[in-house]
């Protein structure tokens, strides 16, 4: 931290200290992994939810995939958990 304090006294840009870290400790890159089954064990076994996967595999059967949803967020970068947390609920039916 101290090498990076006194590189920016000496008007180094953020991108210049931050290219220097990454070539000394690497860049971190973190580990997403998407959790299955916990959104379908809550809704238990209801009539929707059995139609729903119904649907969904008439769905996969005529088009030879599964259905493909979009779930978008506005705003900043990397504040994308919530994104995640819709989308790991859908991927669960």
């Amino acid at each position: 931290m101290a090498l990076a304090i006194e590189a920016s006294r000496a008007r180094c840009t953020v991108g210049e200290i931050s290219d220097a870290m990454e070539k000394v400790f690497t860049r971190y890159a973190a580990v997403n992994k998407m959790v299955s089954g916990a959104y379908k064990s809550e809704f238990g076994e209801t009539d929707e939810l059995a139609q729903v996967m119904e649907r969904v595999k008439a769905f996969a059967a005529k088009e030879g995939r599964q259905p493909r949803l979009m779930v978008a967020k506005m705003g900043q970068d990397g504040h994308d958990r919530g994104a995640k947390v819709v989308a790991t609920g859908f991927a669960d039916l």
